[in-house]
């Protein structure tokens, strides 16, 4: 981009950044704690970008869609 410009629209730029931040903390985090007073375990599951212009999240939000 620094040699040619910058050709990209809004929107390419944004599915871009969502596709190179999917699946990390970037996307935001649920945080799931055991209920138990003496227990401290916690499981964290970052977010998917569901973005259709990415394959592995696109085909599994189309399924989903179907699905309901």
């Amino acid at each position: 981009m620094d040699k040619y410009g910058d050709p990209l629209s809004g929107w390419t730029k944004l599915t871009v950044e969502r596709i190179l931040a999917c699946g990390t903390c970037l996307m935001s985090v649920h945080r799931y704690c055991c209920t138990l007073s003496d227990c401290t375990r916690a499981r964290f599951f970052c977010h998917i970008c569901e973005s259709k212009a990415y394959s592995r999240c696109g085909l599994k939000a189309s399924e989903q869609w179907i699905a309901e």
